[in-house]
């Protein structure tokens, strides 16, 4: 689907012009580092951003690249708060209160989700533009998807476009998943969770490093 068929376009006054599409200005990454020919893309998720735990990971993911870190861009991308006027694009579509909260709560993570594949789109065209060979995702709840999106339109674009297919790796964290409202256990049970999930950023970073170990000679 067309990014604009996702967008929400203000209602004009009656007699009015018809109103113009206003569409978000998605940040870009970085730019290339002049010797990289591989990607690490890190993404928060549902009301995340990157101070959590992306910058911390990136530090530690670095070393691990020994003498080879000058072949990687490591990217933290901070899609938090990406507004038109009062309507949030980005991951930052709040918490809910009042009488269903939980309901709610879903309703806005879900809005994330689709904000998050929207930039996926976007971040996918440009990944692609690059020319990496290497592509490691990590993303955490609705980053997940932004990165799986991105994922998909590179390996469309390159299809298309008869390239060299990059190697492409992905890690997710707590994905989030958007499920039937009758399903009431597994509301429950994400309810549960906490609202800003943590995880040893250690462990995630030794986990990079042996699924590198793996695949490369």
């Amino acid at each position: 689907m067309a990014l604009a068929a996702l967008l929400a376009l203000p209602v004009a006054a009656e007699g009015a012009p018809p109103a113009v599409a206003q569409k978000p200005n998605y940040p870009n990454m970085p730019p290339k580092g002049v010797n990289a020919t591989g990607l690490i893309l890190i993404t928060h998720g549902w009301m995340g951003k990157p101070a959590e735990w992306g910058d911390e990971l990136k530090t530690k993911i670095t070393p691990l690249l020994g003498g080879n870190a000058n072949l990687w861009d490591i990217v933290v991308y901070d899609w938090e708060d990406i507004k038109v006027g009062t309507v949030q694009y980005g991951a930052a579509t709040g918490y809910a209160a009042g009488p269903t909260p939980l309901l709610t709560s879903l309703k806005l993570a879900d809005r994330a989700r689709v904000n998050g594949q929207n930039i996926g789109r976007f971040l996918g065209l440009m990944i692609w533009g690059r020319g990496y060979e290497k592509i490691h995702f990590i993303g955490h709840s609705a980053g997940s998807w932004l990165n799986d999106e991105a994922a998909d339109i590179v390996t469309a674009l390159t299809f298309f476009f008869v390239g060299q297919q990059a190697v492409m790796q992905q890690t997710f964290l707590d994905t989030f998943m958007p499920i039937k409202f009758k399903d009431f256990e597994a509301l429950s049970i994400l309810w549960a969770t906490p609202r800003r999930s943590r995880f040893n950023t250690s462990i995630v970073a030794n986990s990079f490093r042996t699924s590198r170990s793996a695949t490369q000679p």
